[in-house]
């Protein structure tokens, strides 16, 4: 008889606190009332959202698993990118030169024949740095990749690594 009168004691609470929960949102979605949400309050459903099954769950645990015992992907330094970095900074310099040459007041024959040399010089220099890997723009992303990848063929043969 005690548990008949606490179940329906029970029972005004559960249903005054329902109420009470009820009450503190508008059509169910936590708003205590529409003004000033900037909705009419019109609540529709969610259609794309897809119940996951057990077979998803798998899923998505195996793929994270796979992603875990996969090598990290290695950013490879585009040889082609860097070549024409380097010829870019070749024909600035020559551009310039050629600029203040104009300035000055000298001829086209003068002019290109200067440039010219510069840029020769220039080149000559472009391939003995081509052979220094040491010297790189740690900013340039393919320079740093690419001077990392000498570094680790340096450690391969080091360490008899194939």
């Amino acid at each position: 008889m005690v548990s008949a009168q606490s179940t329906q004691s029970n029972q005004p609470i559960k249903s005054t606190l329902r109420l009470y929960y009820l009450g503190t949102q508008y059509n169910g979605i936590g708003l205590s009332t529409v003004r000033g949400s900037g909705t009419n309050g019109y609540v529709q459903q969610n259609r794309a959202s897809l119940r996951q099954g057990p077979a998803d769950r798998d899923r998505r645990h195996h793929a994270k698993e796979d992603a875990r015992d996969a090598k990290p992907a290695r950013f490879v330094a585009n040889a082609d990118l860097l070549e024409h970095q380097r010829k870019r900074l070749i024909e600035i310099q020559c551009l310039q030169l050629e600029d203040s040459l104009v300035e000055q007041g000298l001829d086209e024959a003068a002019v290109e024949s200067q440039v010219s040399a510069l840029r020769e010089k220039l080149r000559k220099q472009l391939a003995e740095k081509a052979a220094d890997k040491h010297a790189f723009n740690p900013n340039n992303t393919h320079e740093a990749a690419d001077a990392k990848a000498m570094l680790n063929e340096r450690a391969k043969k080091a360490f008899g690594i194939s």
